[in-house]
């Protein structure tokens, strides 16, 4: 249920509506592209603010939006006339029809969105940590896909590590339309050692995993892909790879961490939809946890083994969100140069993600302190600044920029 709230303000003389949190569904979402697409022409009537935050939840299909509008106009009848133009607006917002998730026709919102998980927020991601393995957010190795970091998996002989999800549970193999994922090899005793990557299946609608499908860097290259799939190349040590699950090869288990041998013939996830149309990934704590999972080593195989993983993309139906494994929450941005001293200076802006909202930020050069998001800085000589950000928890990260001058 949606309240609309209208109140009017005396000191400022303004009318203010404002909305709860509120649910829609998955056939809602289209509609609420019409009302936005509304917003420019009811903001020249008049509006001074409108302010719109739409966090599109795709596991479940769903978008949670909170909106407060503010007109600042004087009460009369030009004011009363945007009221008219909001209630059509309303009206038009539910009127429409088309379910947008089944045509993925819906200009309305990004076809794509990237996701920080860091230790202030994992976003659906669960570390299983087993025997004396260690899993971690570190920033790099070397230069990552997307910004500083990754995440890390250290693995000694005869252990193993998963970063697993557990939202995607339900979601039919047929709508997947982006499974990709990067790898980078530190150190490895042995060539069998590589982050792979594991679906639980339900193909009978149990709600019971049936199949253990395996998608492992090591069989992307001849002569294991034949001619009907890509050959994505041979892993390598110190170099990011991007792996391409969707279209790549992926076998039966049982899970590579039990055997290091594929469980048979490769083949695409297409194939396997083909052959199992009801097939839906699913979570199934008796045969291993979540329904996705990234795994390296094994208790029957591993040596010792150092890796990283980062930019996990997962489509559905079109929308594709892209996981941005992070060391920290804050980002300072890249080094700044300065050609000359003063009066020549550099701005400093602060962002955050990877926590819950809001933020707060501070700036230091180890002298002063300032307790704001932007500013600007005029130094004599190389300085190098901290951010501080602080999420609504309370936790707490930091990142650095150095300004070189010149």
């Amino acid at each position: 249920m949606i309240f609309l709230t209208i109140g009017y303000t005396k000191t400022t003389n303004c009318i203010v509506f404002s909305t709860n949190n509120f649910i829609l569904k998955r056939s809602d979402l289209i509609r609420l592209r019409c009302f936005i697409s509304l917003i420019p022409i009811i903001r020249r009537l008049y509006f001074i603010n409108v302010r719109w935050h739409i966090n599109l939840d795709v596991t479940n299909s769903i978008a949670i939006i909170n909106s407060n509008i503010y007109f600042m106009k004087q009460l009369n009848a030009k004011v009363i006339f945007c009221l008219i133009i909001i209630g059509v607006s309303s009206l038009i917002f539910w009127s429409c029809k088309k379910d947008p998730w089944h045509g993925n026709d819906f200009p309305g919102f990004p076809k794509q969105s990237i996701v920080t998980v860091t230790d202030c927020n994992l976003n659906g991601w669960v570390k299983d940590q087993r025997g004396n393995s260690t899993i971690m957010f570190i920033n790099g190795p070397a230069k990552p896909p997307l910004r500083k970091g990754s995440f890390h998996f250290v693995t000694p002989d005869l252990s193993f590590a998963r970063f697993r999800n557990d939202q995607y549970s339900g979601t039919p193999l047929s709508t997947i339309t982006k499974l990709s994922y990067s790898t980078f090899i530190e150190q490895r005793d042995s060539i069998v050692d590589v982050n792979f990557v594991v679906l639980l299946v339900d193909v009978n609608g149990d709600n019971s995993a049936d199949y253990n499908l395996v998608f492992d860097p090591r069989y992307q290259s001849q002569p294991f892909v034949g001619d009907s799939l890509p050959d994505q190349g041979k892993t390598q040590v110190a170099t990011w790879q991007n792996w391409d699950a969707l279209h790549g090869g992926w076998f039966v288990g049982p899970d590579p961490k039990d055997d290091p041998d594929h469980g048979g013939a490769f083949f695409n996830l297409a194939t396997f939809v083909s052959n199992f149309p009801n097939a839906r990934i699913m979570n199934d704590v008796a045969k291993g946890g979540a329904a996705i999972r990234l795994t390296v080593g094994g208790p029957v195989f591993s040596k010792n083994f150092i890796g990283d993983a980062d930019n996990f993309k997962i489509g559905v139906k079109g929308v594709t969100v892209i996981y941005d494994f992070e060391f920290t929450i804050a980002n300072a941005g890249d080094d700044k140069k300065i050609n000359g001293y003063w009066p020549k200076f550099a701005t400093l802006i602060g962002f955050a993600s990877g926590g819950v909202a809001p933020y707060t930020y501070s700036w230091s050069d180890g002298k002063k302190v300032w307790n704001q998001r932007e500013i600007k800085v005029r130094p004599f000589q190389t300085t190098t600044y901290t951010l501080t950000v602080t999420d609504a928890n309370e936790c707490i990260g930091t990142d650095e920029v150095t300004v070189f001058v010149k």
